[in-house]
């Protein structure tokens, strides 16, 4: 916050002292163009500085054609303002809508909209937006955070998982289970804000990585909620859990941002064979435990699955 307000001091100030040094008509209206003008992210400042451009062009057309047949008068104001903001609305322009509109008090005021004071509110809105886009070319970095958060995550993954591999040896973690997922979920929305916001502040590179990360593991955490819910519904005493208990404890130890999964695939697919080739259940509970047990499997293949996917996509990445 005190960086942003520090910005917004030295920007502005700048904005007018250089909208005076050009000689220009109401150069604080550079300045107060400078503090709107800056966002959160490099790309939105981009974003907004553009779209005011925009704006301003439609809203001199619309003004001119006003002023021109009712005069320069309050009158003729309004009704630039009824033509202009659904038309602003219409192209998601609507935070242009009062810095436009206060250039067109420019013209309103001069009586005039010739080409000197159309070049006057261009250079104002160019200088305005010019100064917050440089000064928001200074960000703090994300990396840090993102990274703690992407091992946070993993961790917690991990702990899901080992907390999986002590239900079916007849531990009961049902609510620890519940208690790492509500865990899990919350830290991802926080990561994803912040990759999102890590990703708008890089102009030139390329920054998928944190976003398809998370993603990736969101997609896992909906196998997790699954598993979570069929692992319930499992009765040990009917199964033989020993080969899905190994490998539940083997990718919680190996499953981090850079294992590609493909040994711990291979592992769950002799896992299924196993079970395929055990005899038939006796009884119903044995037929339907049996059935989420396969189940759960099912979900866990996805879990591995959606991190292959991952980590295939970042190779073709390279490959470019």
């Amino acid at each position: 916050m005190m960086v942003k307000s520090v910005k917004m001091a030295i920007s502005a100030t700048l904005a007018i002292v250089t909208a005076q040094w050009f000689g220009l008509l109401n150069p604080a209206s550079a300045g107060i163009i400078a503090i709107l003008s800056l966002t959160d992210t490099k790309k939105s400042t981009v974003k907004i500085g553009l779209g005011r451009l925009l704006a301003l062009g439609i809203a001199t057309l619309i003004a001119g054609v006003f002023f021109h047949l009712i005069g320069y008068r309050a009158l003729a104001f309004g009704a630039y303002l009824i033509c202009f903001v659904p038309i602003a609305l219409s192209f998601n322009l609507a935070d242009a809508i009062p810095i436009s509109s206060v250039l067109v008090t420019h013209y309103l005021l001069a009586q005039s909209v010739d080409r000197s004071m159309i070049i006057n509110s261009y250079s104002l809105m160019l200088i305005g937006v010019g100064w917050a886009l440089l000064f928001n070319l200074y960000m703090p970095s994300t990396d840090n955070r993102l990274q703690t958060l992407q091992l946070e995550i993993d961790t917690a993954i991990s702990g899901l998982l080992a907390s999986f591999a002590e239900r079916l040896q007849g531990d009961d973690s049902q609510k620890q289970s519940a208690s790492l997922l509500a865990e899990l979920n919350a830290q991802l929305i926080t990561a994803q804000k912040v990759a999102l916001h890590h990703a708008d502040n890089h102009l030139l590179q390329d920054t998928r990585y944190y976003i398809e990360y998370f993603t990736m593991r969101h997609k896992q955490v909906e196998a997790i909620e699954s598993m979570c819910y069929l692992i319930n519904e499992i009765e040990v005493a009917d199964i033989a859990a020993t080969p899905i208990v190994a490998i539940l404890e083997k990718t919680s130890r190996e499953l981090d941002a850079h294992n590609p999964v493909s040994e711990l695939l291979s592992d769950l697919e002799v896992t299924f064979d196993f079970y395929e080739q055990s005899p038939l259940p006796k009884t119903r509970s044995e037929f339907e435990s049996r059935a989420k047990l396969y189940q759960f499997m099912t979900e866990f293949h996805h879990l591995l699955e959606a991190k292959a996917i991952f980590m295939q996509l970042q190779t073709d990445i390279k490959s470019v």
